[in-house]
């Protein structure tokens, strides 16, 4: 049983590259992998006292609860009933202990799985600068979550209202703690439930309670108490409060608080530890788990895979403890494969764990340490190599060792750095011939560095979270991303595929033409038909809306530029564009949809900005009937110039 006061987080999207055009793909991974870090992390880095003054609910709120718990006991009524019933309250020292308790452990998870956890076990990949080449990133490669630490250690240290709070006695037998412990997780649990999902379906709750939770999609152990004061009353306070006048025993909270609290880390630790063995028990983490909750077997237990999908789609697992709720309810989702993003599956975490648990145990002394034979023994990640592997990474690295060295001597000094010619025209109309060489020359390099594919992707990047968020359930990068998803996996070509991922990067810009805005930027890149679909899309998408708003949903059939002779619907791209909108782009607002990542897209970006602009003139078109913009080229690109010559 996990205690997040909150339940969701934004997804990172780093997946893996795919290794098609490796040569074009390096050159933008680590812009591409580069994602809004989380909300606390924008945010200066602070101490407790600077937290405290910043959000002042984290000392009135308890305060204030205190007063009222306080208050309520303190009636004549009430507190005749818990004297004759021998209920006391917890009392400030054992509040205190689970609140250094909480806190130790978040700080023990987190450098845990810094320390050991592997990558086959990683549900996503994480956000940081990649250095080009790197398509990964595992848990300890994050940035560190500084800002997250506070915010939990002001939120568990809240705690401390508990003191206040009169208990039922201890249980006296066993089948009494296990009846009680069953009848609070089950009550928690369904609690949770219908709170977290409440604040989802409501933008007012969402926005004030929950959203600062989501502020990133990829969860680590921080990440369960980074919340909301108002949150962590309603999903964990107002439950105790609810339980303990219902007669909640001593020892029930005790128990359920602290194992509940390691649930809630592991829950949002982002990687699969359910078979991870426990030494020197000869059990697994997930078999302590059902020990200690049995029902789980019959109400499904909640995993960190499916809270981590929770976190990454935010309309699916809204349950804390159990799966039963959301299958009941329609919100239920497996989660990812462990190791998937890395090109991995579960039949290879089995194959690296079986591997690991057959290694001789090593006698760690000083001289065996710092031996070169142990030295790759494991890879950076902690999964052990087969001697095939050994040999691989040894070879890998005297190949990088040797491209280093020959880098080395062609890179040019810092005094030939700055001799670097540059254009030296102050006005247009005063440059030179050579001028133009040397900036021509300077734009095709600039190009090839993959700074133009970077920059677009960037538009979609920057669609992310509340600058994409205009009411629908997904953002317009999620839109952007599963519309191109849908229309890779229908078998689309690679331009379709691309002009799915881009066609509505102007929608945050301006509206009405927003596709006219992704049909100009794409124009020199792909056909004609496609930058047509393009400019012309949102028309088509009004089919499926524009009645429910008052207007003419049929406006595609009624535009006079689109008749063409011989043509019943109209214009003879007009098949193209309305299976574009049909089968990609309507149906693409669905929270629930397994999306690509963006980085899977790198490759077929590269590749469709990677042409020649204007590819599709007829060759032996005379250059004075050629599309304008396509005669600029000249003055943009060295290329261009010399395949004229050539030609």
């Amino acid at each position: 049983m996990g205690f997040s006061a909150d339940s969701g987080y934004l997804k990172g999207d780093m997946e893996d590259v795919y290794p098609e055009n490796t040569c074009k793909v390096e050159a933008l991974t680590s812009t591409l992998a580069r994602h809004a870090p989380p909300v606390g992390e924008k945010m200066p880095q602070v101490d407790l006292g600077t937290f405290y003054k910043a959000n002042p609910s984290f000392v009135w709120g308890p305060a204030l609860l205190t007063a009222t718990i306080q208050a309520v006991t303190r009636l004549p009524k009430v507190a005749a009933f818990t004297a004759a019933n021998g209920w006391a309250t917890y009392g400030l020292q054992d509040a205190a202990t689970y609140a250094i308790f909480a806190i130790i452990l978040a700080y023990a998870a987190h450098g845990w799985f810094a320390t050991h956890v592997s990558q086959p076990r990683q549900l996503q990949s994480y956000d940081k600068h990649l250095e080009p080449g790197e398509k990964n990133s595992a848990y300890v490669d994050r940035v560190p979550p500084s800002n997250e630490a506070v915010r939990t250690t002001a939120a568990l240290l809240t705690s401390l209202i508990y003191a206040g709070v009169p208990f039922a006695p201890a249980t006296t037998s066993w089948p009494v703690f296990i009846g009680w412990t069953f009848g609070l997780a089950l009550y928690w649990d369904a609690h949770f439930f219908v709170v977290h999902r409440v604040c989802h379906l409501y933008p007012t709750l969402y926005k004030n309670v929950h959203k600062l939770h989501h502020s990133n999609k990829q969860p680590g152990p921080f990440t369960a108490y980074f919340v909301t004061y108002q949150s962590h009353v309603l999903t964990e306070q107002l439950v105790v409060l609810i339980a303990a006048a219902a007669g909640l025993p001593r020892d029930v909270f005790t128990w359920t608080l602290w194992w509940g609290t390691l649930g809630t880390y592991v829950e949002h630790c982002g990687h699969d530890v359910h078979d991870i063995k426990l030494s020197p028990l000869p059990i697994t983490f997930g078999q302590l788990s059902t020990a200690l909750s049995p029902w789980s077997l019959v109400l499904g237990g909640e995993s960190a895979a499916h809270h981590d999908w929770h976190h990454e789609k935010f309309l699916t697992n809204y349950a804390l403890s159990f799966t039963y709720l959301d299958r009941l309810f329609g919100s239920y989702h497996p989660g990812r494969v462990p190791g998937a993003f890395a090109g991995l599956d579960s039949a290879s975490i089995a194959k690296a764990a079986k591997a690991r648990d057959a290694l001789p145990e090593i006698d760690e002394t000083p001289a065996q340490a710092t031996s070169p034979e142990k030295e790759y023994f494991t890879s950076e990640d902690g999964m052990p190599l087969t001697s095939e592997e050994l040999a691989a990474m040894k070879q890998a690295e005297a190949k990088k060792a040797e491209a280093n060295k020959v880098e080395e001597k062609a890179a040019p000094s810092a005094e030939e750095s700055k001799k670097v010619p540059t254009a030296q025209y102050t006005e247009l109309r005063l440059s030179t011939t050579d001028d133009w060489l040397v900036q021509g020359a300077a734009f095709d390099k600039y190009a090839e560095d993959g700074n133009i594919v970077r920059n677009v992707l960037e538009l979609v990047e920057k669609m992310k979270g509340e600058r994409g968020e205009i009411g629908a359930m997904v953002d317009m990068y999620e839109h952007s991303l599963q519309t191109a998803t849908r229309a890779r996996r229908c078998g689309a070509d690679t331009e379709t595929v691309v002009c799915a991922l881009l066609h509505d990067i102007g929608e945050v810009l301006s509206g009405t033409n927003h596709g006219e805005i992704a049909a100009a930027l794409l124009r020199p890149y792909v056909t004609p038909m496609n930058t047509w679909l393009l400019s012309q899309h949102e028309v088509f998408q009004a089919y499926f809306f524009l009645d429910k708003c008052g207007g003419d949903k049929d406006l595609r059939d009624k535009i006079k530029d689109y008749k063409v002779a011989g043509i019943v619907k109209g214009h003879e791209w007009y098949e193209a564009c309305a299976k574009f909108c049909l089968e990609y782009d309507q149906p693409s607002f669905d929270p629930k949809y397994d999306t690509d990542s963006l980085q899977s897209f790198v490759p077929l970006v590269a590749e469709v900005f990677g042409r020649t602009p204007f590819w599709w003139e007829p060759k032996d078109k005379a250059e004075e009937e050629l599309d304008p913009k396509a005669r600029l080229a000249n003055g943009y690109s060295l290329s261009v110039r010399d395949a004229k010559v050539d030609a």
